[in-house]
């Protein structure tokens, strides 16, 4: 029995010592990494778990498994104008100012692209065959020279009606520009131009039979703005046709 307890007495120094040990690892968490501490001999042991604490002053690490969630944006205000509508509208009056009067960026609106490119002050032709109808508009006072042609076997027509700016047809003796009715291939039916009938449009081509004549020509002046109607109708044959030549269309 006596071994024993010499056995005893000698564990307890040691283990005195080694629990000192662990006390200042304990209040020196940060000299050893993270660690389990067995102390003891033999049968006797006894664990510690001992943990490295960050240091105060450095960066906490996040998990790579932690979700973060992004910050709230804050609610934007807008401020209210500093000065009186009046106030701006007094010092900045071209905000405020509509003009009254816009030039068009270019003298022949609403044209065709072969119209834009085509040199201004020179003639050019507007042709209509065959039936249907086609509207000129003026860019410029000037002169138009109009060239029909009325072939049909049955009752056709060709009409030019002159309108002026507010859209208002312009008559002469209380008829259309130029008109031109036949009914039938061998009827006198002469041209009526401003009202008045051109008794060379037509011409006898045997005993009571007569024909359209071919190059007639009828010319007259144009206001700007002013617009020309060409109207084709009836059974008029496709080599019929009315030309308007001008340098103001």
């Amino acid at each position: 029995m006596i071994f024993p307890k010499l056995r005893m007495a000698k564990q307890l120094p040691l283990i005195s010592f080694l629990n000192y040990c662990l006390l200042l690892l304990l209040l020196m968490p940060g000299l050893l990494p993270a660690a389990t501490i067995e102390i003891g001999v033999d049968s006797t042991v006894t664990s510690y778990t001992v943990e490295r604490l960050n240091a105060s002053d450095s960066d906490s690490v996040v998990s790579p498994s932690e979700q973060t969630v992004p910050p709230e944006v804050p609610v934007t205000t807008v401020a209210p104008l500093s000065e009186p509508t009046d106030e701006l509208s007094r010092r900045h009056p071209h905000i405020f100012t509509r003009p009254q009067v816009v030039e068009n960026l270019s003298s022949r609106p609403n044209a065709t692209v072969e119209r834009v490119l085509q040199p201004q002050g020179v003639p050019q032709t507007q042709t209509l065959s065959g039936k249907g109808s086609k509207e000129l508009v003026a860019l410029d006072d000037g002169e138009v020279s109009l060239a029909v042609y009325l072939y049909t076997y049955e009752r056709a027509d060709i009409v030019v009606r002159l309108y002026d700016e507010e859209g208002n047809e312009i008559l002469f003796n209380g008829q259309p520009l130029l008109t031109w009715r036949r009914v039938d291939d061998s009827s006198f039916a002469p041209v009526k131009f401003k009202g008045e009938p051109d008794m060379t449009s037509m011409y006898e081509q045997s005993p009571g039979n007569y024909s359209p004549t071919s190059g007639i020509d009828y010319k007259f002046t144009i206001g700007k703005g002013q617009k020309l109607v060409l109207t084709t109708g009836g059974d008029a044959e496709p080599r019929s046709f009315v030309k308007a030549t001008s340098s103001v269309f």
